[in-house]
């Protein structure tokens, strides 16, 4: 990547991105590597709107093949299929997005116009509800069920989603995707 800063650093575009100037590319490849290129050479925050899911998850992939700080927060963009049966995946994506923002250094955040005006909790009430367990830790079984609970959790027999834990005797099982 040190090679293509050093190509781009007399590039038109990329120079005016870099100095906040609006900017027009013709490919999805030019654009990400344009802000991919001005994350590592700003190693600031940024926060990239799309102006559409689809638009928002292209660019990601894009991005996230050349750095690892790239972060992405989708959401359904329909309010009905949200009402109906919102993404326990897009959920799960999403709070580990807000995880990740949470941990020190820049962030580069690829979002779209659905997402960013969607509510989200304060980062104290988000690290509230946020509990980190290693191997050899003990916890009382009865702590983590209402911990659950409070977080957001359902209760059930079978855990087969996101988001869903049950308890057998002093087993509590859950489907998640470690961050």
């Amino acid at each position: 990547m040190k090679k293509i800063l050093h190509l781009l650093k007399d590039n038109k575009a990329f120079n005016a991105l870099l100095n906040k100037q609006n900017i027009v590319v013709n490919s999805s490849n030019s654009e990400a590597l344009l802000i991919a290129s001005a994350f590592l050479t700003l190693k600031k925050d940024m926060l990239i709107v799309k102006s559409n899911q689809y638009e928002a998850n292209l660019l990601y992939k894009q991005v996230s093949q050349m750095i690892d700080e790239a972060l992405y927060f989708p959401v359904d963009e329909s309010y009905r299929i949200e009402s109906l049966a919102a993404s326990g995946e897009l959920l799960g994506q999403r709070l580990g997005t807000m995880y990740q923002l949470t941990r020190p250094g820049p962030h580069l955040l690829i979002s779209h116009g659905h997402s960013v005006m969607r509510y989200v909790p304060t980062v104290d009430v988000f690290k509230k509800n946020c509990m980190t367990l290693k191997v050899g830790d003990h916890i009382d079984v009865y702590d983590l069920q209402r911990f659950l609970v409070q977080a957001g959790y359902m209760h059930t027999t079978r855990v087969d989603q996101p988001f869903y834990f049950s308890k057998r005797g002093g087993v509590v099982e859950n489907f998640f995707n470690a961050i």
